[in-house]
């Protein structure tokens, strides 16, 4: 039964990272932050940066899927002069959003590579000014929460 059992989990594992093209994402989320960071390292909050790190070893193994990480508006910047190359783009509930919650210029037109981490199982995209049309558009399945509600 155990050779069953293991050819059963075998036949539904996505193929092995090595064997699938290599892909790029762009992560930008507050806990990538340098200074959430370094809160972290002197006892702040880490559950998202454990999140964060947790999926990105997992776009890595299994999807052969290289990250590149902000670490401020700024870097995010940098990054998106060439989102071409991003086959994915994994933001969260705040960094989306360009002052007046709107989305950030590089993300307009790219809606069909994005997903948010919302560490708290939002469904939808939210803002302070709660639902209205210039929110970015993310379909609920890719919306991704480690803890689903």
């Amino acid at each position: 039964a155990v050779a069953t059992a293991a050819a059963a989990v075998a036949a539904v594992q996505p193929a092995p990272a090595k064997s699938r093209p290599r892909s790029r994402a762009l992560i930008f989320t507050m806990d990538s932050i340098d200074q959430y960071v370094a809160n972290s390292k002197k006892g702040g909050a880490s559950g998202e940066i454990t999140i964060r790190k947790s999926l990105m070893e997992g776009l890595s193994t299994r999807l052969n899927c290289e990250c590149d990480v902000a670490t401020s508006d700024r870097h995010f910047e940098q990054l998106a002069q060439r989102i071409d190359q991003y086959a994915i783009i994994i933001l969260d509930p705040w960094t989306w959003a360009a002052p007046g919650w709107v989305p950030k210029p590089p993300l307009r037109g790219n809606e069909a590579r994005i997903f948010l981490l919302d560490f708290f199982g939002a469904k939808q995209v939210t803002s302070p000014k709660g639902q209205h049309p210039n929110l970015l558009k993310v379909p609920p399945e890719r919306m991704l929460t480690a803890f689903p509600t």
